[in-house]
């Protein structure tokens, strides 16, 4: 028991340890300062993810059981994490990479243009001003790296993760805010040092007006922490720079309201007069050749180096100013110091009133390069109201303070543009309107020459522009319509370009609503077409549709899925309202491409592959009466190999063209049980096949449009005793035209058909000693024919109904030959008997003509006899039994060679002729005749 329990206790102790080493700050007081000082950034269950505001380092908290740690805890590690500053939709995998991501989001505060890091907003961490959220007092957001200082702070937040004490993080911290601090004043000393030399190496300039862009604050002691160009500092005289210095402290000592990014005249002055009368340097006036109003200047294009610098006073360089001592360059034209008098200083000409020999009163100064100012002069300076007339025709009319346009004044360009407004400072400033010679005018606010602050822009077409303006271009919220279209847009602008969220109307049709980007249509927007119930809601891409969204087309199909490039490319939906089709699926270029689903309205649907728009590839397609088709479709149409499944369970495979089976292919028909091999062209069977019938027939040879027709074999009951095979012309599945059939029986029959049935020229065998060959109707034998029986009887003449009918000649085995009419298969009517000879010297055979009657002798007859000496005998004839043979004799009938008298009967001698006795012979016979009673 002991054992467990130091066993659980050592657990337990090793799991505080391993908090401990964890921990951010221990608990208790630590903690809580920790938690005062620092904000929320996001909650997770019983987690807070909490940013510190001293050291900018991230670190979580528990809830639950007040614990701290670096790393995020698992539930907080899940998912993506988004980056939520300004326009950025970038979503990252891990904190840490998110982290690194947000160093790239930076801000310059307008007030003192520190760079500041995105998570600090809106407070400066330089100069503690505190922004509002609108949109036109934000800083600017610059996408530049960081500075050295900020650099240092985030590679320091993230080392801090190995401290778990918080005055370790503080001893740490402070030692990089002191190296950085002695690093800016290193960097301020080089930069006053540098200002000096350039100032006394530098030749005055005489231009008659300088840019008033050239005008920077004075030694500004609150600098941005990146290093500034030694060419963007003004240079000055020595005296100047330490006037300015005094008069910098001056001003710094008092509350933080008096601070300003530029030194105030008056007290320079004052500083600079004391500095002359305690001996620093020569009292300091209007420097020659220069013209401009610019108390001090600087020069950009200039790069000198430091040099010694002489016992004689220096050429100054700086405001429009001459020492007070008579210089050899300075000429007194008339030798007057006080009073009105001319005075030349280089190629300038100054006519007016003198105080102690400086400029004082109204004047005119007249420079070399044609320009003239007139107007109030004081203490070397233009100072009061005055107009200034440069050499290229502008024109300035209106007040000066210290040699700087200050108060109300009109500048008029040589090309007829008017600028009026109150000025300072060199600058135009606060309210002022500016009308161009083609028609545009500016009427709002002004910010050190540029167009700053809110004002309306109007061109002379129409256009307008009302909103916020900054350096010269819109920036912030802002209404612009352009007359041309009757284009109305109502939103955010960033250097004259749209840019956030705004709603532009086009005429009265179009509506866009949504986020721009660089003057177009970028991120979440809705593009809607009033006229046409036309829509598009969803992602732009630099003006158009680019990733997803639903667009509503005029005749109300709606499409919801991804676009790129202003197409649809990637998956998606897509309705028919017309007809009520649906595709979901991929899509290219605004086409189905790819895998996908297409379901018909009338129920059919497909699910395949598409290619630009048409079916396309291996797919199943199912019929709206359950038809299936698996198989290649090609443009929309199945070609290829394919199986169709028919709703009766019929299944057909082969290849289609055009929509249709062609070529080789396999019918087999379920419900029937026949099954057919064979060619096919256009749905049909057509061509050479075989169909297989579920009683075992096969039928073998040419179909034509699904039929069977042409020439083929058809066999029943193959491989069987009850085969029978018919071998030739096939039309309709019948036996039609010239055909052999040999039945089970092994009969034969070889010759025409009609419809199934032997009709026409034909031979028939019943391979038992039977033959016929003649004519067949209606599947009997029946027209002229001859049939041998296998007693070797043979009849030639007439059938009909498959017996003897009508005229012919029945020759039997013993040589009986009967010639005469046959009804229903039995003599009857005329005929005649030839018999065979039974006597050796006869002529010829003996023959009996007379009538039959239903297949026996009736009637009257005559005997023909062979031989001349012999008489012949005349009888009755007795009719033949009902089952004898139809050729069968009488022997009634027969010559009775040894009785040549009859008392029934009368001898009559007839000469033989041929002519008259066709039956006799040219010799003549003795025929002896008996003529019965009917």
């Amino acid at each position: 028991m002991q054992a467990v329990a130091r066993g659980r206790l050592g657990r337990k102790r090793r799991e505080e340890l391993l908090l401990e080493q964890k921990r951010v700050v221990p608990k208790g007081v630590p903690l809580r300062i920790l938690l005062m000082r620092s904000r929320v950034l996001r909650k997770v269950d019983t987690w807070k993810e909490m940013r510190d505001a001293e050291t900018n380092a991230v670190f979580y908290y528990n809830t639950a059981n007040t614990e701290t740690q670096w790393d995020p805890p698992f539930e907080m590690n899940q998912g993506r994490f988004d980056c939520n500053w300004g326009h950025c939709e970038l979503s990252f995998e891990s904190f840490e990479a998110l982290e690194i991501h947000r160093r790239e989001h930076n801000w310059l505060c307008p007030a003192c243009w520190h760079l500041n890091h995105c998570d600090i907003f809106p407070h400066c961490s330089n100069c503690s001003n505190n922004l509002d959220i609108d949109g036109h007092h934000m800083g600017e957001i610059v996408p530049e790296a960081l500075t050295n200082q900020e650099l240092l702070m985030h590679l320091q937040a993230r080392k801090l993760g190995i401290f778990a004490s918080r005055q370790d993080m503080i001893s740490k911290l402070n030692d990089i805010l002191m190296r950085e601090r002695k690093f800016k004043q290193r960097e301020q000393s080089r930069r006053r040092r540098t200002t000096c030399q350039h100032s006394s190496t530098e030749s005055p300039s005489n231009a008659p007006e300088a840019n008033n862009e050239d005008i920077l604050p004075i030694l500004r002691p609150r600098l941005s922490i990146e290093p500034v160009p030694d060419d963007r500092w003004p240079h000055f005289s020595m005296v100047e720079a330490r006037a300015a210095l005094e008069a910098r402290r001056a001003s710094d000592d008092g509350d933080d309201a008096s601070k300003s990014d530029f030194l105030d005249m008056d007290t320079f002055k004052r500083e600079l007069a004391r500095l002359q009368q305690e001996g620093a340097c020569k009292p300091v006036g209007l420097d020659e050749n220069a013209s401009e109003d610019n108390s001090i200047r600087r020069n950009e294009s200039s790069k000198t180096k430091s040099v010694k610098r002489k016992k004689k006073p220096p050429k100054r360089k700086g405001p429009f100013r001459i020492p007070d001592h008579i210089d050899p360059q300075t000429v007194y034209s008339d030798k007057v110091r006080n009073g009105r008098g001319t005075r030349r200083i280089g190629t300038a000409l100054y006519t007016g009133p003198l105080v102690q020999g400086q400029l004082c009163g109204n004047g005119t100064l007249r420079y070399g390069d044609g320009s003239e100012y007139r107007g109030d002069f004081r203490d070397n300076v233009r100072h009061g109201k005055g107009t200034l007339r440069k050499a290229d025709g502008t024109i300035f009319q209106g007040e000066w303070r210290y040699n700087l346009r200050h108060g109300f004044g009109v500048e008029t360009s040589p090309a007829g543009d008017k600028l009026e407004g109150r000025w300072s400072h060199g600058f135009i400033e606060g309210k002022g309107q500016l009308a161009s010679a083609n028609g545009d005018t500016f009427c709002g606010d002004f910010c050190r020459g540029k167009f700053h602050g809110t004002g309306t822009f109007t061109k002379a077409n129409g256009d307008t522009f009302v909103g916020r303006i900054k350096d010269g271009a819109a920036e912030g919220p802002g209404i612009l319509k352009i007359a041309l279209n009757n284009e109305v847009y109502r939103g955010h602008f960033f250097k004259d370009n749209r840019h956030g969220y705004g709603v532009c109307s086009y005429g009265s049709n179009f509506v866009y609503t949504g986020t721009w980007l660089a003057g177009r249509y970028d991120g979440h927007g809705r593009l809607e077409n009033i006229a046409t119930g036309e829509l598009y809601d969803g992602t732009w891409e630099l003006g158009r549709m680019g990733g997803a969204g639903i667009l509503v087309l005029a005749n109300g199909d709606i499409f919801d899925g991804k676009f790129s490039g202003g197409t649809a490319c990637g998956q998606g939906t897509y309705l028919y309202r017309k007809s009520g089709c649906v595709y979901v699926g991929n899509w290219k270029q605004s086409k189905k491409h790819g895998q996908g689903q297409l379901y018909f309205g009338s129920g059919a649907h497909y699910v395949g592959t598409f290619f630009k728009g048409s079916l396309h590839g291996i797919g199943i397609f199912t019929y709206k009466d359950g038809s299936v088709y698996h198989g290649a479709f090609f443009r929309g149409k199945r070609n290829g190999r394919g199986k169709y499944t028919f709703a009766n369970g019929n299944v057909l495979q082969g290849e289609f063209a055009e929509n249709k089976i062609n070529g080789e292919g396999v019918m087999v028909y379920t419900k029937h049980g026949h099954r057919y091999e064979g060619q096919w062209k256009n749905n049909q069977r057509h061509g050479m096949g075989t169909m297989y019938f579920n009683d075992t027939s096969v039928y073998t040879g040419e179909f034509s449009h699904d039929r069977m027709t042409g020439t083929g074999c058809f066999t029943t009951n193959p491989g069987t005793v009850l085969q029978e095979v018919y071998e030739g012309d096939i039309l309709d599945g019948c036996r039609h035209g010239r055909g052999k059939f040999t039945d089970k029986s092994g009969a034969v029959y070889e010759g025409d058909w009609l419809k199934n049935k032997r009709h026409g020229q034909g031979r028939f065998d019943d391979c038992a000693g039977f033959c016929y060959e003649g004519a067949f109707v209606n599947d009997a034998f029946s027209g002229r024919g001859i049939a041998t029986y296998p007693d070797g009887s043979c009849y030639r003449g007439d059938w009909q109904g498959g017996l003897m009918h009508g005229e012919g000649t029945l020759t039997k085995a013993n040589g009986h030959v009967f010639t005469g009419v046959f009804i229903h298969g039995q003599r009857h009517g005329q005929g005649r008997v030839k018999y065979p000879k039974t006597i050796p010297y006869a002529q010829a055979e003996n023959a009996f003509v007379g009538s039959w009657l239903a297949d026996k002798r009736s009637g009257f007859g005559t005997y023909l006899l062979n031989c001349r000496s012999q008489p012949s005998r005349t009888g009755d004839h007795a009719s033949r039994s009902p089952g004898q043979s139809p050729d069968a004799g009488d022997s009634r009938g027969e010559i009775d060679h040894d009785n040549t008298s009859d008392s029934n009967g009368e001898l009559i001698l007839i000469p033989g002729d041929p002519d008259t006795d066709p039956m006799g012979d040219a010799l003549g016979q003795l025929v002896k005749v008996r003529v019965f009673a009917s």
